[in-house]
């Protein structure tokens, strides 16, 4: 039966993105007892509690959609992405067979990613910032060489896809490849600052020349104009006089054919009410002030040493 051939399917595959959900777990802890069989009991605890806030298996018009087949993916890449940092040569001294495993698994899974979902490379763009934030936080240039690798196998990756997928000028001409090309610009011109209290200046200058980059794309990439004209309705929505009279118009067809789905409507009070009620917001929070002392206890210690310590990898 079709029907059952799918639904197993789609089963099977939120199976395998539960399993890496719980390696990654596993991985961030460190291992072993408390380090992996605990948190990884626990996040089993929380998945099946919370089950159907956090997956669409159970609404059955929802199953074809292609980020609900995309998410597991993303939560192996995730995964691929943690090992591929905890092995790099920068941080462990040796190039290893394991990081290359990781290297190139961390690669084929983003170009799955972006061709099961397109919109996926949006997501990217959240990851790469966050290992950027990372990276200038530790002022280490081990830190940005692991960076640099991070960033040239998203460009691969981006590479691949692209032309699996016949050129899409969704994809070459996206955000992601603006800002991994910005960001690339200055970890090659710049080194780590030695002055930790500088930590923030190669960050600006990669905003900066990411803004020049699209301004200088302007005439020809036009494939993102739908992002800006939905954040404009919406802010338009929400503040009528917003831009101004003289730029007041009609949304577009792509602005009504988004805001036709519900899904991009503003956020109601009742689902922010959800993340109290189930006390994820609590627990992000006391995982913020974990992964705070963290970056103040083993790696802002090591900015400008030539030598690290064995744990600066696991936390960075």
């Amino acid at each position: 039966d079709p029907w059952y051939f799918f639904r197993g399917c789609s089963y099977v595959l939120q199976g395998l993105g539960h399993v890496a959900l719980l390696r990654l777990a596993a991985t961030v802890g460190g291992d072993g007892l408390w380090g992996g069989v605990l948190p990884g009991v626990t996040l089993a605890m929380l998945l099946f509690l919370h089950r159907l806030d956090f997956s669409r298996i159970h609404d059955v018009g929802m199953l074809e959609l292609r980020e609900n087949w995309t998410m597991p993916v993303i939560f192996a890449q995730v995964w691929a992405m943690t090992k591929l940092l905890l092995t790099h040569p920068a941080f462990t001294g040796q190039n290893t067979w394991e990081f290359l495993r990781w290297r190139w698994a961390f690669r084929i899974l983003t170009v799955l990613c972006i061709l099961l979902w397109q919109f996926s490379a949006f997501a990217f763009l959240l990851q790469v910032s966050a290992a950027f934030l990372c990276t200038l936080l530790a002022c280490h240039n081990s830190a940005r060489c692991a960076l640099m690798e991070l960033l040239n196998s998203q460009l691969l990756a981006l590479l691949v896809a692209a032309a699996l997928l016949f050129g899409n000028e969704l994809l070459v001409q996206h955000l992601l490849v603006t800002q991994l090309v910005a960001i690339k610009l200055v970890l090659t011109l710049r080194k780590a600052p030695s002055w930790r209290l500088f930590w923030w200046l190669d960050g600006a200058l990669a905003v900066l020349l990411f803004v020049l980059l699209r301004i200088l794309q302007m005439p020809f990439a036009t494939a993102d104009e739908h992002v800006w004209e939905l954040y404009a309705n919406k802010m338009r929505t929400l503040f009528p006089s917003y831009l101004g009279t003289a730029v007041q118009k009609e949304p577009t067809f792509n602005t009504r054919l988004y805001n036709a789905v519900s899904v991009f409507d503003f956020i109601s009070w009742k689902n922010i009410e959800v993340g109290f009620q189930t006390k994820v917001y609590h627990l992000a929070a006391l995982a913020l002030v974990f992964q705070t002392g963290a970056l103040l206890l083993q790696i802002l210690p090591e900015a400008g040493k030539e030598t690290l310590s064995q744990s600066y990898a696991h936390v960075f």
